[in-house]
Parts: structure tokens; sequence; C-alpha cells
């Protein structure tokens, strides 16, 4: 763990997940369609290691706990810098 906290200042991170074989012939119970398996502390470490906030866990105890339920983030805006102007 000691790793990943210093891994995750350092700059972006890369954001891991599962592939999945999907079954789309029949239902056998929820999510028995899906592509892939994305966890949600893996997507929160991703969000907010680019510095979008992510206020659907706002806190670290928050983060640590989060189970499979959304996870909701904002992109920043943008840094606009005002244009200079012409040297006379």
């Amino acid at each position: 763990m000691p790793g990943l906290v210093a891994e995750a200042r350092s700059g972006p991170l890369p954001f891991r997940y599962g592939r999945l074989t999907p079954n789309l012939d029949r239902y056998i119970g929820t999510d028995c369609d899906a592509f892939t398996s994305m966890d949600p502390h893996a997507m929160i470490i991703w969000f907010a290691s680019r510095g979008w906030a992510v206020p659907s866990h706002p806190t670290r105890k928050a983060r640590l706990l989060a189970r499979h339920e959304a996870v909701v983030a904002i992109k920043p805006a943008p840094k606009i810098t005002p244009p200079s102007s012409p040297a006379a």
C-alpha cells in the first residue's frame, strides 16, 4: 500500500481493469453481459491522480470503503490564460 500512495503522488496513474467474456446469449444474472470489470478504487485513484474532484467519495475513509456504487467525478475547469498584449 505505501508504494501505491507514493505512486499516486507522482502523477497520473494508468487505469487498471480486467477484461471479461460477456454472455450475450442468455441472461444468467446482473452484469452477465459485461465486457470489463472495473474496480471503484481504481477509478477513484485514476480521476484523483489527474486532479479531478470525486464528490461521491470525498474523504479518505469513503474512498477506502468504496464498494460497487457509482463513482462521480468532476473534471477541473481548464486554465485560461489572458492573451498577452502586443509589444509596442
